[in-house]
């Protein structure tokens, strides 16, 4: 039996495409393994209703942990998938402002668009989305001029932190 070129490309491309669902359902068993040290009830997805109204700062830690994993989750997503399918430089960013709260970091505009992954006219677009839903908030340096400092909200922040709490549950 003679497989043509095109049958034999096709083959080739459905084998990469499962070798590329495992990696993923692997990714999806560890990042379930990891909620569970978290303290996440695996197996019992609860809804919006059930996150607690008060916000508990001890928490914090762990659920800027979990927003890390989600950030290098997606980073790997590019080793499975090709990278120009993804484009959610806004939620990028809040990850990015999320964590660098709970490490103390300061993080300029620039290196927040740099790290939407997105070009850096569409990076400010959506920047200014962050900024005028009051998710974010833009803070002058006191000792550069040139330079604006980024941050979440506290309305950010909580919005994260419910967030987070909640795929904690549902993982």
């Amino acid at each position: 039996m003679h497989v043509s070129s095109m049958e034999a490309k096709s083959i080739n491309i459905a084998a990469e495409i499962r070798e590329r669902a495992n990696a993923l359902e692997d990714e999806a068993a560890r990042l379930r393994e990891m909620a569970q040290v978290f303290g996440a009830d695996v197996g019992k997805p609860e809804g919006m209703d059930s996150v607690q109204p008060r916000l508990q700062e001890a928490d914090f830690p762990r659920l800027s942990r979990l927003a890390r994993m989600v950030l290098k989750a997606r980073a790997k997503r590019a080793d499975f998938l090709p990278p120009d399918v993804f484009g959610e430089p806004g939620w990028n960013m809040l990850l990015e402002l999320f964590t660098a709260r709970e490490q103390e970091q300061r993080i300029a505009v620039t290196s927040l668009c740099i790290a939407s992954l997105a070009p850096m006219t569409t990076a400010m677009r959506w920047l200014d989305k962050l900024v005028a839903s009051d998710l974010a908030v833009l803070k002058p340096s006191t000792s550069d001029g040139r330079v604006i400092y980024v941050e979440l909200s506290r309305n950010g922040f909580v919005s994260m932190q419910r967030y987070f709490r909640t795929a904690l549950k549902g993982i």
